[in-house]
């Protein structure tokens, strides 16, 4: 049995990569609405997004909110077919 170990590389969200994101959010949940919704949020003080990327290619998002001195996770698109 062997083991494949693929490393990725965890940042925040570039301005390069909002076009990615939206496509990423889009391929994860086969419709719009959740890649709708992170456009609306993004640039909001209070959120933040960060991205995996593994090959100098976006792998996965995760948008949080500060919200009543806690963060919550409100989207995490991941595909394995990398956009």
């Amino acid at each position: 049995m062997s083991l494949l170990v693929l490393a990725m590389d965890i940042r925040t969200e570039k301005p390069e990569d909002v076009a990615t994101v939206r496509n990423v959010n889009f391929v994860a949940f086969g419709r719009e609405n959740e890649a709708n919704l992170v456009d609306r949020l993004r640039g909001i003080a209070s959120t933040f997004s960060l991205v995996a990327v593994q090959s100098d290619r976006v792998a996965l998002c995760q948008f949080w909110v500060w919200r009543q001195s806690q963060f919550y996770q409100t989207i995490s698109g991941k595909v394995s077919a990398r956009c």
